[in-house]
């Protein structure tokens, strides 16, 4: 019996010691001048991803996606895009931050020794992650998950206005998925995942999230926002959130 008591308090132990070494820490911080949210889990990991939200909307609101690809042994960079500042060159100036925030987080952690990195994005996030591999760093981004991406104000992949001036997805190395959901209020059909797919059609692959909502990818589907772009359904925003986890199990790796 005494034996039998030791056993178990030896596995309760074990079990602690296990959790323990799986702990999961974040830190607020800056990088490049630039306020982000850096999340690592013991043991250290060995990729890095950047997590790119939609326009505005807080980082915490991707607390799945973020425990997701900690899962996938991920150091995970958050990075709030405000779409709203500066008013000139919006995603480009956010592009350029990204490629600096990655230069400084290399300085900063100097033993890690990884010279690529992946994105996962949503909406304005995604824009940038695909302008990132298609012209201001193609030769870092090995692989983007762009959820419901929105190529806007102004369009640079699906200009069809002048079609010459676009960027293309076709020569970059990077692998790109891309979700597709029933939109919402002010996302036109002519700039959204499917119209990026076709004008780069061997580069990207499509998936489609049927009866989910723009702001499905969203912890709480977007709130009062996600409610006045076109909630979805509720099994179609839960299916989103399903299908954004098993593509970062698919597609991201340490």
């Amino acid at each position: 019996m005494i034996k039998n008591i030791f056993i178990f308090i030896a596995l309760l132990c074990n079990i602690k010691n296990m959790a323990s070494s799986y702990e999961t820490s974040y830190e607020n911080t800056k990088l490049a001048g630039m306020e982000v949210t850096i999340y690592k889990q013991n043991p250290t990991p060995s990729g890095i991803t950047f997590l790119l939200t939609g326009g505005n909307t807080n980082v915490k609101q991707y607390q799945y996606l973020t425990n997701a690809l900690l899962g996938q042994k991920q150091w995970v960079i958050g990075f709030y895009i405000n779409i709203l500042w500066p008013f000139k060159d919006n995603h480009v100036t956010n592009a350029g931050h990204v490629v600096d925030i990655f230069d400084a987080f290399r300085e900063e952690y100097p033993d890690i020794l990884v010279a690529e990195y992946n994105i996962v994005g949503h909406s304005a996030g995604d824009k940038i992650a695909l302008m990132l591999t298609a012209k201001y760093d193609s030769h870092r981004v090995n692989t983007i998950i762009a959820l419901d991406p929105v190529d806007q104000n102004p369009p640079v992949f699906t200009n069809s206005n002048n079609g010459d001036d676009n960027l293309s997805l076709m020569d970059t190395n990077s692998t790109i998925v891309l979700t597709q959901s029933e939109g919402g209020l002010g996302i036109s059909t002519k700039h959204n995942a499917e119209a990026i797919n076709r004008a780069n059609p061997s580069a990207t692959k499509l998936v489609m999230h049927e009866g989910a909502g723009h702001m499905s990818y969203t912890e709480n589907n977007g709130g009062f926002m996600g409610w006045l772009m076109g909630w979805g359904t509720i099994k179609g925003n839960k299916a989103a959130k399903a299908g954004a986890e098993d593509l970062i199990r698919q597609f991201i790796f340490a």
